[in-house]
């Protein structure tokens, strides 16, 4: 007979219940309706939103990821538009369901592994306290962040013995991410070393998982008729750019500075703990191992999760992109940071003895819980200079400006069309260096075609977003723009407002530079019409300036004279004098950045004043 669970069953177990409410607070304090949306955060969404309206991703886009992630949020696309809830705020839900879901799920493992109710808690919250976590999740339904909660639950399956549902769990993984093959490995591995009489039907059970697992990415790719694609662009892409850089230690260290100094600051105790935990864990498992004692590292009762974080913070050192790349390793940083604690307090109770260890262990709960709220110090100052709801009415100004039946051209601003919810007139999205090779591979004469199409003028407005590391074909189209068109320039502020010391990266701003292609050509192109008569042409000679500054310098000078001809709409041609520039005539970029037209004014001239 089938029973049912009743209020007195949730009350006598409310620390799930309680890490998934304060999961969902979090996840209300950052804001689910008002994180606007970049980068490859929007990237990720055009994917899903592809496969919800039914198109194969891998043959109309630039997608290098496997299909399982946006497979999962395009079904609550399907569902939520029964009800007329827009696609991208059903990715942002699914987002927080996989963040809580997460949450909780580690409650449940690191209870399981220390029998202990209070560390179950610890890991569950110390989860919920990661601010990028949290922002990411009430983004968009991230990949890496359901290989999070698939790993989560592997480990948990593992734990149970449940070896069928732990290939299923670790099969979904690694078809949301690639390097998560690493969680079937690690799974399989623990199997090996289950009991002897057991090893043979763990494994069969595990095999079957794997194979359910992967049913529904590879029906996707054999439906669709992807193959080829599917394994140009998530396979040979891949190896294509990571290879050659894999193991570059200056780039990895510069790209996890920046990751942890913008991103992971308040919970950067979080990761040193959880590191420090992690190295104690696997010294003792060595001690014991030396001393021919059985070895914790592949014990069941862990979930074999000291065997997951080695194999993917490895990978993660080796290939470190951005802050997304820790999102896999956060639940085994929890998971250790938990059991340093742990361990700590019990060789203190120890040697305090029995008098002292209620004290004791009031003391040690106070410190947990300490700790744990800590993390939620970042969610509690959280503040957006820029929401949603303006970035909705910037991308409707922009479609609008289109005109009807006007297409929008995007380079590198996917949000443009994930917000609009339409599909973009061509399969290039982001033409950052990772898929310049595809654009070699797809097209007859590579970038060439691409330029040609941009020079026709097949769309009425083109957005580019600035890049910090602009491929060539990219750098090629936006010379195109600016030497035929006048462009006007949308800043989007970020929330942190500080550059990495050592680094000229500025993270002040996100800019998107919007050009017409049909009103708004510069002057003097071979296809531009004869100005009218009645017009007269502002020309500004001596720049970057001439004669004293002002006190407040050339910076702040430069920005009130762009600002008075931008206010009234009074585009001006500068011509410059190389000799007053510095090296890198940084000084130029404000007026290029307003679409003003430079020109050579030679490198210097005698003051016949």
């Amino acid at each position: 007979m089938t029973r049912f669970a009743g209020p007195t069953y949730f009350l006598r177990h409310w620390q799930p219940l309680l890490v998934a409410v304060v999961t969902l607070l979090v996840c209300s304090r950052y804001g689910i309706t008002l994180q606007p949306l970049f980068g490859d955060r929007a990237y990720m969404l055009y994917m899903a939103q592809t496969v919800a309206r039914g198109e194969a991703v891998y043959r109309t886009t630039s997608f290098g990821y496997p299909p399982l992630g946006p497979m999962i949020s395009a079904i609550g696309m399907a569902a939520g538009s029964s009800f007329g809830v827009p696609t991208y705020m059903m990715a942002r839900l699914g987002g927080v369901a996989v963040f809580t879901l997460a949450a909780v799920g580690l409650y449940l493992v690191t209870r399981r592994a220390f029998r202990s109710q209070l560390a179950g808690l610890t890991g569950g919250l110390t989860l919920a306290a990661f601010g990028y976590l949290g922002r990411l999740s009430v983004t968009n339904m991230e990949p890496k962040a359901l290989t999070m909660l698939f790993a989560v639950g592997t480990a948990l399956a593992v734990q149970k013995r449940r070896w069928m549902l732990a290939g299923l769990s670790a099969a979904a993984a690694a078809w949301c991410w690639q390097p998560a093959v690493l969680v079937p490995a690690a799974a399989a591995t623990v199997a090996l070393a289950a009991n002897r009489a057991l090893r043979g039907h763990a494994l069969r059970r595990l095999a079957v998982g794997l194979a359910l697992g992967s049913l529904p990415g590879l029906g996707y790719v054999t439906v669709t008729g992807s193959w080829p694609d599917f394994v140009r662009q998530s396979i040979l892409l891949k190896a294509v750019n990571r290879l050659p850089i894999a193991g570059d230690l200056d780039t990895t260290l510069y790209n996890l500075a920046r990751a942890v100094y913008f991103d992971y600051r308040t919970e950067l105790l979080f990761l040193a703990l959880g590191l420090a935990g992690f190295i104690l864990f696997s010294a003792r498992s060595l001690g014991r191992k030396l001393q021919r004692r059985p070895s914790r590292w592949l014990h069941p009762a862990l979930g074999g999760f000291p065997l997951m974080t080695l194999v993917l913070a490895s990978y993660t050192l080796i290939d470190m992109q951005g802050p997304p790349d820790l999102v896999p390793v956060l639940p085994s940083v929890a998971f250790f940071m938990t059991w340093l604690m742990f361990m700590t307090y019990s060789s203190l109770k120890q040697r305090a003895g029995p008098h002292r260890s209620r004290p004791l262990g009031l003391g040690a709960a106070g410190l947990l819980v300490a700790l744990s709220a800590y993390g939620f110090v970042d969610a509690v100052r959280y503040s957006r200079q820029y929401t949603l709801r303006d970035q909705e009415a910037d991308v409707a100004a922009i479609t609008e400006q289109a005109g009807p039946g006007g297409a929008v051209l995007s380079i590198g601003a996917p949000s443009i069309y994930a917000l609009a919810e339409v599909g973009s007139p061509w399969r290039y999205l982001s033409l950052t260096p990772f898929f310049e090779p595809l654009v070699e591979w797809s097209e007859p004469r590579g970038c060439e075609n691409l330029v040609e199409r941009v020079r026709a003028r097949e769309w009425p407005v083109v957005v580019y977003r600035e890049m910090v590391v602009e491929s060539r074909c990219a750098a090629v189209i936006r010379e195109e723009l600016d030497s035929r068109h006048e462009r006007r320039t949308i800043r989007f502020p970020l929330r942190r407002t500080h550059t990495l010391a050592g680094t000229n990266e500025d993270r002040r701003w996100i800019v998107w530079s919007v050009y017409d292609t049909r009103t708004r050509a510069r002057p003097g192109v071979a296809d531009v019409p004869a100005a009218s008569a009645g017009r007269i042409a502002i020309t500004i000679d001596d720049l970057p300036w001439n004669g004293p500054l002002p006190a407040d310098g050339l910076e702040a000078a430069t920005d009130r004279l762009i600002a008075a001809l931008v206010e009234h709409d009074a585009p001006a041609v500068g011509f410059v004098r190389c000799a007053g520039l510095s090296e890198t005539g940084g000084e130029l970029r404000p007026w290029l950045d307003r679409g003003m037209v430079l020109g050579n004014h030679s490198t210097g001239h005698r003051d016949l004043n």
